[in-house]
Formats: C-alpha cells, structure tokens, sequence
C-alpha cells in the first residue's frame, strides 16, 4: 500500500512539468514566487500486492485523447487569497499559514507571480503504503475490561483515514460510518455525505482499490462473526478517499476533522501512506500541514516497507571529489526500462553540481556524460546530445538550487529510458543511467531513490554505497505524528496461506532511520477485510473467511505491511483517548515509547523504534494520568459495561464540578449520563469515567 525536495526550473517549466508526468512517477512541485521549485514525493499504501496499486498516475497526461485534468492541486504559502480567487483559483482549506488548493493548468505561472506568495507545492495523481494480532498488545483485555474500571472498545471516538479503495456498507462498519469524503483536487471534485441514507446507497471510491476497506476494519472493524474485528470496534468512522495527491488526502483529513468538531469528538487519523522522497526533515509543505493538523486530531502513519531495499545512500566527502549512483527499475531489475527520481540533499545551502551519466557495467566506466548543472536545469535528450542516442532511447532532466523552505542546497534526476543492449555477466542491461555529483571538502550529501519505481545500486569505483538506513517515509518526519513500523503477528492464515516468517522478529521490510519510526506494531501478516466491490471484479482473490448476510456476502483475506500496523496503532490511540480524552499528542506518543515491549528478536533492530506496542500497558498509563485508578487497585468501585456503578460500601459520587449527584450505603448507581465522576468511599476516593 503505496507516498517530497526542491530544485529549480525556470518559469517554463509547466511545459517540462507534463514531461515528467509521462515518466509515470509522481511529482511534487514546490514553487517560490515566479520560479518553479520541484519537490518529488511519491505516496505508496504500505501493503504487499494482493492487487496491483503501482500505478494510479495521472493517465490523462500520457495520451492526448484523454482530457488532461484542468488544475494543479498545490499547496500555497503565503498570498491574498481574494488575488488567487480572480484568477480562477479552488481554495479548499486553510490552516497554519497554508492553503490548499486547485490551480487552473494555464494560470500557475502568474499565480506563483502573485506578491506575498512564498512558495508552493503541487503534486500529481499517486499511488496507494485481527485474531491473532489483537492479543499481540493485550486489546482483547483492553476490549474485555479486565482490570480496568470499564471496558474500552472505541464508545464514542472518531476514527478516520485517509486512502483509496473503501467499501463502505461492508458489514464489519454496519452503521458506524458517520461521514465519506471524496476529493480530487486534479479535477476540482468534493463529495461530502454524512447522510445515513446517502452512504448506505454509497458503493465504493474504486472498485478496483481494497486498501482502504482492509486498513479501516484492523482499526475499527466491528464484524463479530468470526475472529477479523478490529481494535476499536465501536467507534465511529470517518473515511476520506481520494487518488492520493498532496492536497486531496490534506483535503479529506480537514472533512475528518471539521466532522468530529461537529460531534464533539477530537479524531484518530491513520495514514497508510508513505514517501522515500523528501528532505526527511518535516520541512516540506505536507510535513508541516500535517503537523499543523496536530492541534485537531492525532495521526497515526505508516514507517514504509523500504526497510530491505537499497534506497537511500550518504557521504561525507572529505575531500573535493566526484560520486555517482546508479539507478535500476523495481520492477524486474533488469535495467532495460527505467522511470522514477532520484534526490540529493545538502546538509545546508552550500551548493553542488549534478549531471547525468550512461554506466557501462561491463567496463566499469561512463561512456557518456552530460554537462554539469548548478543552480538551474538540463533536460537529456537524443537531439541534443547524440552521443547520449547512441545508447539510451528517452530522455533525463537533472535540475538544482537551495529550498526555500529549508535553506538546503538540492540536486534532483528524472530518468524514463529504453535501452537494448545485454550484458555479458547475464541477462541484463549493459548500459543504465548514473546520476553524480560534484562536490567540495566538508559536504555531505544524503540521497533518496522514489522506492516505487526505480531503487539504487553501485556505479565504481567513485560510488556512494546504497542501503535503506534512511529508508524511512518522509511524512514520518512530520513533528507530533506517531509513525509506525510492522512486527510479525502469524505465519498462517485459513484458506491455504503460509509464510515463513519468524512471528518474533521485526519484518525485515519495514522501514527505518532518523531515529524512527516510533514504535512497532503487528502487521506482518493480518487477516483483515477486503472490499466486495473488489472481489465482484476479482472473484478468484484468494480468502480466509466469507459470511452471507441477508443475502450478501462479505470477505476476509490476509496481508502484510505498514498499512496494517498503523491502523492496529492507530485503533489502540483511539482506545487511550476514549479512557483519557485529555491526552495531548506528545503525551500519547510518549505513553506508546514508555510501555513499549522491546524487541523479541535482535531487538538492537533499529526497525522496532521503542518496541512493540503494548497496547494495554498504555492503556493503563493512560487511565493514571487522567486520574482514574484500574480496577485492580480499587477492589472497592467497578463500572460495569452498561455504565453503571458498584460500590461494595457507603460512597458519595460527585460529578467533575463538585455537585453530589448521588449517594448509596452500597450497591449499584445506575442512571448517571456520561462524565468523569469523583467517588469518595471512606478513605479512599477514585475517579471514573461513564
């Protein structure tokens, strides 16, 4: 299940901006005033493969029969908003300073010219990163009450995602889907339904998409026919959908948010999402969106499955010099068709050069390379460097300058080639496209491969050396958001499956770096729901469990991925809320590191974060900080599931603004709307909460 840099183009880039859309990769663009700023993000749903989500690009751009979309979605800082509303701009939301929206195609240039702006991002279309886990961190006691001064099942919370492929009248959220919101900013479309009657008649945003459906029900599955309910049964549900661009997910979180105010509820937002793209450093637009999102809610997002590819590379040069790397597609390996971007990122503004090379590997030597680029643009083509021809068939761009929104120098390759030669050492191209730079004494240089398309490998001898130990997402950067890595949770699943994988250890593909993710959670394999609008296209998925209901069947299949520990994580946050609705963010986050179960293999691992979750323990940290006491160190009071009171001796009940709202000799206090009460027993005095 399937998810940012900056570099310079001139004003004249819109028309290289469509280029880069044929690469079929997505791209962010991010714009100071009257310049093009081009920051590439790639969104992934963090999942393995049931269906094939690797490409839901903007098509539109790659045939000239099909209406391209008539807007840029764009995340814009700074500017009139009344200037950008004459010039046909969709302002969606705004927070922070940031507003969201859809540029007209043909008005970006004198939008980005407009006085107060000062910078942008925009983003084209992009792709989508229970029995046996929900013991795994104690939720079946946490959903059982046991030991606790009630049983927490998500009562009254709003859980909510972001993501693609819903289906909404599943049988496990039968009533419980309070609001669909359907974005996409390409096209300036917003469906807002919070009509019980509207999303009952509500099919699903892709029919050919189940992501969403899977990830919703680990959260808050409610289904109890069989054991695939989720952490937070009983919660309500918020589902934003969109093709996963910048703006249409930020769009949709903005619905989740402005639906739970309306109920009085703060929402838990998953987003199994992620980038490899990005300056990894929360300083991007969406990062800071996000974060600004922090005030309304808290965010749960995938850590990626990067964790095993080589994706990420970093340099001290200590000394002038010269390194490259080379690229290869994800796909088959081979090298014989590439597409994807690759970033460079300075620790500061101090600037580089890039340029764009052909690697012979037989030889070990460039045979072609272009000129050197600093503060500007190259676009590689056979017209104008033949030589270039006599090798690849496509074209490559190398563009750089220093971020506006981080005062880092960035250097960033585009590459979508053909090449025919084979390799003497096998099956493989002779010739692939390295990306080098040139740097000085005391630079150092990170690099980021997009990890959808293309990954990265060595090109000696003045080679960086790839590896995935900055493999993880980018939006995990964002301050205040809990990113989550996948741990093994079963290594069989009903219908046939069976893997092997060690249910101890920490999956080996799950993303890591920069001191995160922040904890781990099971994802590594979860049985989970699949959307049915799916299976009547694909009848022969494969499933572990089907029920009919009034004549309709519904299904379960099992998958791996970050996309299924966030939303387990995200479920048990909704958990911790419900028995503390006082937790602020970091608090959460906190609760999450100090309880956390270390590694039970190699747990030196930097995959785990703090360990793995423990869902109860927190819940039990959650309920001291809000001065509640668990039922095993009250023997005296017990709330039972209906809400009512049990006290075994005379006890007076107050409620939070001091007034006696009941008194009893012993024995049950029913009838109490619900509220944190102060109980005062003898000596002894407690807080619970109805």
């Amino acid at each position: 299940m399937m998810r940012r840099l900056t570099i310079l183009l001139a004003v004249a880039f819109a028309t290289a901006f469509v280029a880069f859309a044929q690469l079929g990769s997505t791209s962010r663009a991010v714009l100071a005033q009257g310049q093009w700023h081009q920051s590439n993000q790639r969104y992934q749903s963090n999942q393995s493969s049931l269906s094939d989500n690797s490409d839901n690009s903007d098509n539109s751009n790659n045939s000239d029969t099909v209406p391209k979309p008539p807007y840029y979605p764009m995340i814009i800082m700074g500017g009139d908003e009344q200037a950008l509303d004459s010039m046909g701009v969709i302002v969606w939301h705004r927070r922070a300073g940031m507003m969201l929206t859809s540029v007209p195609r043909d008005t970006v240039d004198a939008v980005m010219a407009l006085d107060g702006i000062i910078c942008a991002e925009a983003a084209l279309r992009a792709s989508a990163c229970m029995d046996v886990a929900r013991p795994l961190g104690g939720v079946d006691r946490i959903q059982a009450g046991e030991g606790l001064p009630e049983a927490y099942r998500g009562q009254d919370m709003l859980v909510g995602f972001a993501d693609i492929g819903f289906d909404a009248n599943h049988i496990a959220f039968a009533g419980r889907v309070k609001g669909l919101f359907h974005y996409d900013a390409s096209w300036g479309k917003r469906v807002v339904l919070t009509d019980p009657q509207e999303i009952a008649a509500y099919a699903t945003d892709s029919a050919d998409m189940w992501h969403a459906t899977h990830v919703a029900n680990i959260m808050a599955g409610g289904y109890m026919g069989n054991g695939y309910y989720g952490v937070a049964p009983e919660a309500d549900i918020a589902a934003s959908m969109s093709p996963l661009d910048d703006v249409s997910i930020l769009c949709g979180l903005e619905e989740i948010i402005a639906l739970g105010k309306s109920r009085g509820q703060r929402p838990v937002i998953n987003m199994s999402l992620s980038s490899n793209l990005g300056p990894h450093d929360g300083t991007d637009l969406m990062c800071r969106y996000l974060a600004a999102l922090g005030d309304d809610a808290m965010l749960c997002l995938s850590a990626g499955n990067g964790g095993k590819r080589e994706i990420s590379a970093s340099h001290l040069f200590v000394e002038d010099g010269v390194k490259r790397i080379r690229v290869n597609d994800i796909a088959t390996w081979t090298g014989f068709e590439v597409n994807g971007i690759t970033e460079f990122w300075g620790a500061d503004g101090q600037p580089f050069e890039i340029r764009v090379e052909v690697y012979d590997i037989d030889a070990h030597e460039v045979v072609f390379a272009s000129p050197w680029v600093q503060d500007g643009e190259l676009e590689v083509t056979a017209e104008a460097y033949p030589e270039w021809g006599r090798y690849m068939q496509g074209e490559a761009y190398a563009v750089a300058c220093v971020s506006p929104l981080n005062g880092r120098y960035s250097a960033t390759g585009y590459y979508s080639i053909a090449t025919k030669p084979v390799s003497a050492a096998g099956p493989w191209s002779k010739y692939y496209v390295s990306l080098a730079v040139r740097c000085k004494a005391g630079q150092k240089i990170d690099v980021f491969a997009d990890a959808s398309r293309s990954f990265l490998m060595v090109a000696p001898p003045d080679t960086f050396q790839p590896n995935a130990d900055m493999s993880i997402s980018d939006l995990a950067t964002a301050d205040g958001v809990m990113s989550v890595g996948m741990c093994g949770s079963r290594s069989t699943a009903p219908g046939g499956f069976e893997w092997n994988i060690d249910v101890k250890a920490m999956s080996p593909y799950s993303a890591y770096g920069l001191g995160l993710p922040t904890i781990a959670a099971p994802g590594y394999y979860v049985v989970s729901a699949i959307s049915g609008e799916y299976m009547a296209l694909h009848p022969d998925t494969r499933t572990s469990a089907s029920t009919e209901v009034n004549g309709k069947t519904y299904w379960w299949t099992p998958d791996c991925g970050t996309s299924m520990s966030a939303p387990y994580a995200a479920g048990t946050v909704a958990l911790w809320m419900q028995a503390n609705p006082d937790l602020t963010n970091q608090q959460i986050i906190d609760i999450a590191v100090s309880t956390a179960i270390p590694g039970e293999a190699a747990p030196s691992n930097p995959r785990w974060g703090a360990g793995r979750l423990d869902s109860y323990a927190g819940l039990l940290q959650a309920i001291r900080l809000a001065g509640l006491t668990p039922a095993e160190h009250a023997p005296l009071i017990k709330v039972t599931p209906d809400g009512t009171i049990e006290v075994d001796v005379p006890a007076r009940i107050y409620a939070s603004d001091g007034r006696l709202v009941a008194k009893t000799n012993g024995g049950s206090v029913g009838s109490l709307p619900p509220g944190l009460y102060v109980i005062v027993a003898g000596s002894h005095t407690s807080k619970v909460a109805l």
